[in-house]
């Protein structure tokens, strides 16, 4: 997993072949509409709605085996689980319409900001868009990027 500021792109640009487009379209995403985007490379952008984060306890690690996350904290402040897949337990087949599969176990949680990305890989599990202990109000954009590109 990788967590930075919006600011630091540049350092994580050269990991992929798509991170810089992805990155393009996040600098401007305040003027896009919610929905799906298409960009190059099979790559998509979910520009998702403002929406209320969920208690911890709630949500379920989730993986994806085709499709890198990358997700860009436009307002709010959720709250982001992170576990290798190798400590969690599968909960459930994995969905290959879907490029999901969920897990139960513990992980590390932090807070983010407006402005923090994180982009997760196959290995990565994560419970996103959590609160410790009162909801709140924030949106995040999801840009999906194929893992090979």
């Amino acid at each position: 997993m990788i967590l930075d500021r919006i600011a630091e792109r540049a350092t994580y640009e050269k990991l992929h072949p798509l991170f810089k487009e992805a990155f393009d379209f996040l600098e401007t995403v305040t003027e896009k509409e919610t929905g799906r985007h298409e960009l190059s490379g099979g790559m998509y952008v979910l520009v998702n709605p403002k929406n209320t984060t969920k208690p911890l306890g709630d949500i379920k690690f989730e993986a994806h085996r085709k499709y890198l996350d990358l997700q860009y904290v436009v307002s709010g402040n959720p709250v982001l689980t992170w576990a290798p897949i190798s400590d969690l337990t599968p909960d459930g087949d994995y969905m290959p319409d879907r490029d999901l599969i969920f897990f139960s176990g513990e992980g590390a949680t932090i807070a983010l900001n407006p402005g923090d990305f994180f982009i997760v890989y196959p290995n990565d599990g994560h419970k996103p868009n959590g609160h410790f202990e009162t909801a709140g109000e924030y949106q995040v954009v999801v840009v999906k990027i194929p893992v090979e590109a």
